[in-house]
Parts: structure tokens; sequence; C-alpha cells
């Protein structure tokens, strides 16, 4: 979980640095639709985490003293993880086509499974914790 984690923060970073740097490659729109919804998947994965963790940890103080406030982060952090949890199956399906039409380098597409992988790795931890939670339970 911490590596899946760790490859999604490296990945969007490295996204953001790659943009500016990168030349025009001739990919379809298809292609470049599905690369950004593998790599807003990580993001939001990341993000979801994160702020997660934070309540966990620096948010105990909202809970504990049942605060108003902790309603709307937790709605937030749902929201958040369940948006990566259903653009998941885009990364697959992203990984499983780069694949099979040789869509890019070798390296392109061992990232673009490595990619996929660590977003099913962080939905099912996010569906696991109930992160991506169906109710307001805390």
């Amino acid at each position: 979980m911490l590596v899946s984690l760790l490859f999604a923060v490296l990945t969007s970073l490295v996204w953001i640095v790659s943009i500016f740097r990168r030349r025009r490659q001739a990919m379809d729109v298809l292609t470049r639709r599905l690369r950004l919804a593998t790599r807003t998947a990580l993001a939001v994965f990341a993000v979801a985490v994160i702020a997660a963790l934070w309540l966990a940890a620096a948010g105990e103080v909202l809970a504990v003293t049942s605060s108003p406030a902790i309603i709307p982060v937790a709605v937030a952090i749902y929201a958040t993880a369940w948006s990566g949890v259903l653009l998941t199956p885009f990364a697959v399906w992203g990984a499983i086509r780069s694949w099979r039409q040789t869509i890019g380098t070798r390296a392109a597409r061992v990232h673009q499974t490595l990619a996929a992988i660590a977003a099913v790795l962080l939905a099912a931890f996010c569906l696991g914790w109930h992160v991506a939670g169906t109710s307001l339970r805390f």
C-alpha cells in the first residue's frame, strides 16, 4: 500500500514536470484520455489517503468532540476516494489497450501497467478501509 501511494505521488509530480518538457507524440485521443484518467486516479487516491491519514491523526480532536466540521470533511474524503475508485477501470483498460495495440515504447507500457496496478491496489485499500465509505461512520 505504501509503495502504491508513493508511486501515485511520484507519478503525479513527474506528470507535472513532463507537461512542460514533453514533445507532442502522435497519440490518438482515446489513448491520451485513458492516460489522463490513470494519472487523475492516482492523484485523487493520493489526496484521499493523505486526507484520511490527516483526519485520523490531526483531526482526532474534531472526531472526539463530535464537531460539526468533521462531517463535510469526511464526505469530501469519501467523494474523492470514490472518484478514484470509479476511474480505476479506465486505468486498467488503458494498460491492457497499450499492450494489445503496442502503443508507445515498452517503457511507457510498463509504466502504464504499474500505474494501473497501483490504482487497483489503492482502490482496494480505499474500499477495504472505508476511505471510500458508504456511510458516515467514523
